[in-house]
């Protein structure tokens, strides 16, 4: 447990790290293939999709996708209050969208599990 929580510090600060980048540098292909991609690894896509959520382009900003993919990877990871926020971020974009729905409505239910 405590090398996952050393993971997505680590994975947090690099993310951020890219903040500054230019546009173009925040928006590379690879960035987002890796946050939609639904075969590689939470710490993979939660660095792919923090990249793409930092960037200044606002219209990858209102992409709800980043936003419910990286909750899946916090889910994944056990971070279930930052899984909440994402997946809360990403139906703030899209309301009508029934897999973030579905997933807070999960998470709820394991967040109010014991030992969690």
């Amino acid at each position: 447990m405590r090398c996952q929580l050393l993971a997505v510090a680590l994975v947090l600060a690099l993310g951020c790290a890219s903040c500054d980048r230019n546009d173009e540098a925040a928006t590379e292909p690879t960035d987002r293939e890796a946050c939609l991609a639904s075969d590689i690894a939470p710490i993979e896509a939660l660095t792919a999709c923090s990249r793409l959520i930092s960037a200044k382009d606002e219209r990858l900003l209102k992409h709800s996708s980043a936003y419910y993919n990286r909750g899946i990877a916090f889910e994944e990871l056990q971070e279930f209050g930052h899984a909440r926020l994402d997946f809360e971020k990403a139906l703030e974009l899209k309301p009508d969208e029934r897999w973030a729905r579905q997933r807070l409505d999960g998470l709820k239910d394991k967040m109010e599990e014991p030992n969690q």
